[in-house]
């Protein structure tokens, strides 16, 4: 956990972003990887994390982004 893909034009790798909405806290995640474009990220999350059964299924998920560096 911990990591997400950014667009770097948007995000800069390494830029550490907290992610949360009503439904969930994700948390702190480092941009540590690309491949998504625009004003999108995609959150990696391990099987075992207590988020997984909540934000696997629906797999999109809107959040709020706040840049912490």
């Amino acid at each position: 956990d911990g990591v997400i893909a950014v667009d770097p034009s948007v995000i800069p790798l390494g830029t550490s972003v907290y992610l949360k909405n009503d439904a969930m806290d994700v948390g702190v995640r480092v941009a540590a990887d690309t491949g998504v474009y625009g004003n999108t990220v995609d959150v990696w999350m391990n099987e075992n994390s207590p988020l997984y059964s909540v934000f696997a299924p629906a797999g999109v998920w809107e959040m709020t982004c706040y840049i912490l560096d």
